[in-house]
């Protein structure tokens, strides 16, 4: 099970009553929307975020969600609910936080790489896209919740190969090993603890979607970043090969 559906089960928990207020003035809408901010930031890893300016400005407000949620649940949770809210979103608030703090390594591989996520803006699209698509089919899909848990992890790990292999191809080693830093943190400390042991057995494989392996889809593009023309290969094997007739 991925980290948003955590979330998803424990605001659900919150609308129902699941879990006790101790504060009068604790407003579960207003906890639901700031949560909800810090999600739409963090989705994709932020690399819709293509310039420092706009960076700055989406800081300002996340930031401010951040602190929201963060004073909601010292304020209005048990202590149980504040380890469960840690567990499903720490990766996310934590992103934010050090993506928006000058001179982290978050910060500081964002903006050294930020010409690189143009680049990858379709192959992240495709990432997301397509993981989603996974996760949904195994929450409605009947089977035993140890062989679910396995497709999960194995749908997070192609997640994140699928966007570090394009930053590597694309951009640069540096790239990609920023990707995999953000996607391990993203995952939190339960996901990666619960999957550790999956992930030697996924062989890059998505549940319940057709995806070509990331080998052959980025075998496709070439330095710059481009995708190749099938049809241009094939003119260049032939101008090749008369060149030694």
């Amino acid at each position: 099970m991925d980290c948003t559906t955590y979330l998803v089960i424990l605001l659900g928990l919150l609308s129902f009553g699941a879990v006790r207020i101790q504060a009068q003035d604790c407003d579960l809408k207003e906890f639901q929307k700031c949560v909800s901010q810090v999600k739409d930031f963090a989705d994709g890893y932020t690399f819709h975020i293509k310039s420092v300016s706009e960076l700055v400005d989406s800081c300002s407000t996340k930031t401010q969600a951040v602190n929201c949620a963060n004073d909601y649940v010292s304020r209005c949770m048990q202590r149980a609910e504040k380890e469960v809210f840690k567990v499903t979103a720490g990766g996310q608030m934590q992103l934010v936080e050090q993506l928006c703090t000058s001179g982290t390594y978050i910060n500081r591989g964002y903006l050294e790489n930020i010409d690189c996520w143009q680049r990858i803006a379709n192959d992240t699209a495709y990432c997301n896209e397509n993981f989603e698509k996974s996760q949904q089919i195994l929450k409605d899909e009947d089977m035993i919740e140890r062989l679910r848990l396995f497709h999960s992890c194995c749908s997070f790990d192609w997640h994140k190969k699928c966007k570090s292999k394009a930053a590597e191809v694309k951009c640069s080693p540096e790239a990609k090993a920023y990707v995999e830093q953000i996607s391990t943190l993203m995952g939190g400390p339960v996901l990666n603890q619960l999957c550790g042991a999956s992930f030697s057995s996924c062989f890059d494989q998505l549940y319940g979607i057709d995806v070509e392996s990331h080998e052959i889809r980025y075998s496709k593009v070439d330095n710059s970043g481009q995708v190749i023309n099938p049809s241009i290969l094939v003119a260049l094997f032939s101008i090749t090969i008369i060149a030694f007739l």
